[in-house]
């Protein structure tokens, strides 16, 4: 098959834009396919002769550059330090000398200092950036008996939240998934013993978090076991006759879900409709993504083209794929890998999901591979 015959064959079979590729990019993505090839064959390229190592570019000293209220602007910063290097005849600066400025200039998040009012008056250093709800979500669990309905999309970072409220709180954190039933809640009496459920552990301690994770994939009827628990003073009684009375200010309470309890979404069709009695209790906040946290899950190349991504999964109704935060941190996290080739199978592992293999070529036709 000659080079004309397998752009078409690109073009229309596999829906692919190749007006821009050289014919070695058409070759190279005509054998992944599987298309026949032996007719054709790309030009090699001249070897180019080796150019003479460039003399390393001095970073000048970096102008007085004025800060608003919003922090440094790196591109303002980068180019008048490069005009700055130029008005004084120094060499060009080169793309070490750039990466450089970048690092100097870009803002790095830092811990907060959270202080919170206990009795001590402490001060608490929260670990890592923090989502936007963060500081309404503490107000709102230090307003006894006030506790928190975290909803939001898979993958924006509620549990991680409710963790860092925890050690704001300076509080131990005890985490369970989705209540199926009652024995996750109560605990089960074995042969000659009594096991203890996370809850019984939690009214046990002298004071911790209780973080329920997934709470509208529970059973309603399971929840209703443990009604009085999310009352401040409300009492629970276990199996073996002993019973907790909870105290909200030493005990306190969040749950996260992807919906409000309200039942099914398009997205998440398998989550139950929660008793309005029990939802009438907490406190719901949205916790969406954040673009200030996402940030910080990969390079900004990476985070720049997951977001483009998932805009145009929703743009096309791709339901299949849902791509989150947590995926950005997937791809994130390898850097590591030098194969170029490998890694972008990698990436292309991650993003794709349910999509089908049209949906998927579809998707990178409009925004281009990574």
């Amino acid at each position: 098959m000659n080079m004309q015959l397998i752009k078409l064959t690109l073009m229309n079979d596999h829906n692919l834009a190749t007006r821009n590729w050289t014919d070695a990019d058409i070759i190279k993505r005509a054998v992944e396919l599987g298309i026949d090839t032996s007719g054709a064959v790309a030009p090699e390229a001249p070897e180019a002769p080796e150019a003479p190592e460039a003399p390393k570019a001095p970073v000048p000293a970096p102008p007085v550059i004025p800060v608003g209220s919003q922090g440094i602007n790196i591109a303002a910063a980068i180019n008048a330090t490069i005009t700055a290097a130029l008005a004084d005849n120094q060499p060009a600066i080169n793309e070490a000398a750039i990466i450089e400025l970048i690092k100097q200039y870009a803002p790095t998040p830092e811990p907060r200092v959270i202080e919170v009012k206990h009795p001590d008056q402490s001060i608490v250093t929260i670990d890592g950036v923090t989502h936007e709800i963060f500081d309404m979500a503490l107000n709102h669990i230090n307003c006894f008996p006030n506790q928190l309905f975290l909803y939001g999309e898979s993958g924006s970072g509620k549990s991680y939240t409710a963790k860092q409220i925890a050690q704001a709180l300076d509080m131990p954190i005890f985490s369970m998934g989705a209540i199926l039933t009652k024995f996750e809640t109560l605990g089960s009496v074995m042969p000659h013993k009594y096991v203890k459920s996370v809850i019984r552990n939690w009214l046990e301690s002298n004071k911790g978090l209780l973080l329920i994770d997934e709470i509208d994939s529970s059973n309603p009827a399971a929840l209703v076991t443990i009604m009085a628990m999310f009352d401040d003073e409300g009492s629970v009684s276990f199996p073996d006759d002993e019973t907790f009375k909870r105290d909200a200010r030493t005990h306190p309470i969040i749950v996260t879900a992807n919906t409000t309890g309200n039942g099914a979404s398009p997205q998440y069709n398998g989550r139950a409709r929660l008793d309005a009695a029990f939802r009438a209790r907490f406190v719901m906040l949205k916790h969406g993504y954040n673009d200030k946290v996402e940030d910080t899950f990969a390079p900004a190349r990476a985070v720049r083209y997951v977001r483009a991504f998932r805009a145009e999964v929703a743009r096309l109704g791709f339901d299949g794929s849902i791509v989150t935060p947590r995926h950005t941190k997937m791809i994130g996290d390898l850097e590591h890998i030098e194969d170029q080739d490998t890694k972008l199978i990698m990436i292309n592992n991650i993003l794709k999901q349910g999509l089908s293999d049209d949906q998927f070529t579809s998707l990178l036709t409009s925004i281009g591979a990574y």
